[in-house]
């Protein structure tokens, strides 16, 4: 229903009147459990002034996922 065009969500920035604003985020699906809503992974490198080093971090965020598109885990 939602590839057809038929379903409008108003909170997806191509089927309903949401704008995009502010940065575009990448990430890794972790968890599809919520109803229009995902879980993404961000890895990203966090710089230790004292040794002159990066250390691995990682965020977890909650994002809205709009019914059209088909996200998988992974």
């Amino acid at each position: 229903e939602a590839k057809e065009g038929n379903f409008v969500d108003k909170k997806c920035p191509f089927t309903g009147n949401v704008s995009i604003r502010g940065k575009i985020l990448k990430g890794m699906c972790i968890s599809t459990k919520m109803k229009r809503t995902i879980v993404i992974r961000r890895n990203y490198l966090h710089y230790i002034k004292k040794f002159h080093r990066f250390e691995k971090r990682h965020s977890n965020l909650p994002v809205h996922c709009s019914p059209a598109f088909e996200v998988t885990e992974g």
